[in-house]
């Protein structure tokens, strides 16, 4: 397995100050404009309405933070209504190195908590209903360092650090099902870190140790296809982590090495853009780490910048209405490790 920093005793937090580059970093990036300042419109334009004409549900920001072992809950890009749960251990209620966080239909909280090696379950935020699934190994019911969980009204799926993708009904574990083995290949993983299953249940990997992206159409492997090569060039990747995909199945990929987000049409790479890198930084288009991305329903971009503890929302892949929240730290609007984000409308 390929050694991307990823175990619960990842040390390297380093945070940039939010209020400059880095020493030794070109300044200049930073005064393309002024970040947008009124990041309470999330709710009034994102909850308001569904592009597939479904009910609102209401508009919440989501966020896993790794090393201070919380899923925080907020409304928009001012914190508000901030809600956090969790403390650090291995028990009920407790997590130890949490990474992807998911929120289904049913507004159920889905975690992979990769140092207790588990997949948990909680109603809300308030932890109520908690269910784990899972303990440390390779067999059946058992995962190691579980770094991303998705579900849909059937199934349950996991990147799991064994390098295989595992899908259950529920979480008893029944229909368990793996695919994958070590290697380069096809059939074959390095780290696959963190996935998406669109409507079809085709199921997107960001195969982060191979420095490419796969696509399977089903959990016997059918279908295979992979994009990307190691590097930071066009149509590459360096550790390749959150992968989303849009209304229109276009392809967002957070580029965490590479100290960017990209964007394609499709599995040929076709229609290839980019925002930020190729170094870290902490002003406007410029992340550091980031380890996540989604796409909200009005098309508005949100990105877990790890390194720099903070969220960003920008409105396109030019970096327009660039926002930020979020500082070092472990009290209310504040972030240690954000490693995920999910946003439910």
């Amino acid at each position: 397995m390929a050694d991307l920093g990823e175990s619960p005793l990842e040390t390297d937090a380093t945070i940039v100050n939010m209020d400059g580059a880095p020493a030794g970093e070109d300044a200049s990036n930073q005064t393309d404009s002024a970040p947008t300042t009124d990041a309470s419109v999330d709710s009034a334009t994102d909850g308001a309405t569904r592009s597939d004409g479904g009910a609102v549900r209401g508009f919440h920001i989501f966020v896993s933070d790794a090393i201070s072992n919380r899923v925080l809950q907020f409304d928009d890009l001012t914190g508000a209504n901030w809600k956090s749960f969790g403390s650090s251990g291995s028990g009920m209620n407790q997590f130890k190195f949490l990474w992807k966080i998911f929120v289904d239909s049913d507004d159920r909280i889905y975690v992979a908590d990769q140092g207790t090696s588990r997949i948990i379950r909680i109603d809300d935020v308030s932890g109520s209903n908690w269910v784990a699934y899972g303990t440390p190994g390779s067999d059946v019911g058992q995962f190691i360092n579980p770094t991303c969980v998705w579900a849909n009204s059937h199934h349950i799926y996991v990147c799991d650090g064994n390098d295989r993708i595992v899908r259950i009904d529920d979480m008893t574990g029944a229909g368990w099902i793996t695919y994958g083995t070590t290697g380069s290949g096809v059939g074959e993983f390095s780290v696959p870190i963190r996935l998406f299953v669109d409507d079809s249940e085709r199921i997107y990997i960001s195969d982060s140790g191979n420095g490419r992206i796969v696509r399977i159409d089903d959990m016997t492997g059918a279908g295979w296809v992979s994009f990307g090569s190691q590097g930071s060039s066009v149509s590459q990747f360096n550790n390749p982590r959150g992968i989303f995909l849009d209304s229109t199945a276009r392809i967002y990929v957070s580029d965490a090495n590479n100290h960017r987000i990209v964007r394609f049409d499709d599995m040929t790479g076709a229609g290839w853009v980019s925002l930020g890198g190729p170094s870290s930084g902490s002003g406007v288009r410029q992340f550091y780490q980031p380890r996540d991305v989604f796409v909200s329903h009005s098309g508005r971009i949100y990105v877990a910048d790890t390194l720099n503890a903070r969220i960003e929302r920008f409105d396109d892949m030019t970096g327009s209405g660039w926002t930020t929240f979020g500082s070092s730290g472990t009290g209310v609007g504040k972030f240690s490790d954000p490693t995920s984000i999910f946003i439910a409308e």
